[in-house]
């Protein structure tokens, strides 16, 4: 296993935690991301610098 270690800013820290806030439930129970750094992963692993890119219609 790799580990890539990611800074941000308080404010950057904030937007993300913001957005996690209004999402979620969603992203608990579609993709199993609880924290800020699950939720870089799957961005990362996604290769999408936006969040609302998760919620395309399937």
């Amino acid at each position: 296993m790799k580990k890539i270690e990611v800074e941000f800013t308080n404010a950057e820290w904030a937007v993300l935690e913001s957005w996690m806030d209004a999402h979620r439930d969603a992203l608990a129970e579609r993709w199993g991301a609880e924290t800020p750094e699950q939720v870089v992963h799957l961005l990362a692993m996604h290769g999408m610098d936006e969040g609302e890119a998760l919620y395309r219609p399937e």
